[in-house]
């Protein structure tokens, strides 16, 4: 198996419900045999969040659609 770079790293924009701050959310996928990411990182102007380990939890146990539907309808994003 063969890594593509185009392909491996996967970021998303979400917005927080309560301080409406703009969340970036990096997924890397560096094991071509694994489809969950293999690190998470987030970069905000929060300081607290990006060490948010039940967020990164979730999104390196649980497929991305899956994971994405779970923080929303828990109101953890918009």
């Amino acid at each position: 198996m063969e890594s593509n770079v185009l392909c491996s790293l996967i970021i998303l924009m979400f917005k927080l419900p309560v301080e409406k701050k703009v969340v970036l959310c990096s997924l890397h996928y560096c094991d071509a045999s694994r489809s969950l990411p293999t690190r998470v990182s987030f970069q905000c102007d929060d300081k607290a969040l990006p060490d948010s380990p039940e967020w990164k939890k979730t999104l390196l146990e649980t497929p991305l659609h899956k994971a994405l539907s779970t923080m929303r309808n828990t109101g953890n994003i918009l």
